[in-house]
């Protein structure tokens, strides 16, 4: 797992646009987001965090490796929130510009990156 994700990061570092890469766990799904959550890779988005919410688990949205989000992505986070309720967390990076959009628009569930993974088991 660490291969691809050091892979996902190589992508963006070259200009690439959305990476969603999901990684089971035993009692967690975490969905790792890279790149940029926005009108053009929502439906990418989407599709990612629909598989893995089709599967029951718990589940963490790592999007602390995300550069940009807008109302698209946001849209997608909130749709995944209000399918799983409490069992749906994102983990950010505290002084991203997504951190700051997300606490705008009073997304809950957010992590601040410490134990994202304990809050929602």
């Amino acid at each position: 797992m660490a291969l691809l994700l050091d892979g996902a990061r190589d992508l963006f570092s070259t200009g690439g646009s959305i990476a969603v890469v999901q990684e089971s766990l035993d009692d967690l799904e975490i969905v790792h987001i890279f790149g940029d959550a926005d009108v053009a890779t929502a439906p990418e988005l989407e599709r990612g965090l629909t598989m893995a919410v089709r599967l029951g688990k718990p589940l963490l949205a790592d999007l602390s490796e995300c550069r940009f989000i807008d109302a698209a992505g946001i849209g997608v986070l909130f749709r995944a929130r209000k399918a799983l309720a409490t069992n749906f967390s994102v983990r950010i990076e505290p002084e991203s510009f997504v951190a700051r959009v997300l606490r705008l628009v009073e997304f809950d569930g957010i992590d601040d990156g410490v134990d994202a993974m304990a809050a929602i088991l």
